[in-house]
């Protein structure tokens, strides 16, 4: 029971991390200041390191999901646990 609890925890943190990440990405799209586009790089560069951690760490558990549920898209390659 407190595993699965701890699975749905961490599907939620990816999902919100997920979101993110693409609010970085608008935010990057929308920015002309060079300043701020740098702020914007090194955002998304932690919250994907953030990312992989988690992947890494659901893997490590034996955690299992959906792969259309969790396998996302970004900088051209897929990133899922599975």
């Amino acid at each position: 029971m407190q595993e699965k609890k701890e699975e749905r925890e961490l599907i939620a943190e990816l999902g919100i991390l997920k979101k993110r990440i693409e609010e970085v990405d608008t935010r990057f799209d929308l920015e002309v200041d060079d300043d701020l586009i740098d702020a914007c790089i090194y955002e998304k560069n932690s919250l994907m390191a953030r990312y992989r951690h988690l992947l890494k760490y659901a893997k490590e558990q034996g955690f299992t999901c959906h792969p259309c549920r969790q396998m996302m898209r970004f900088e051209g390659e897929y990133l899922s646990w599975e």
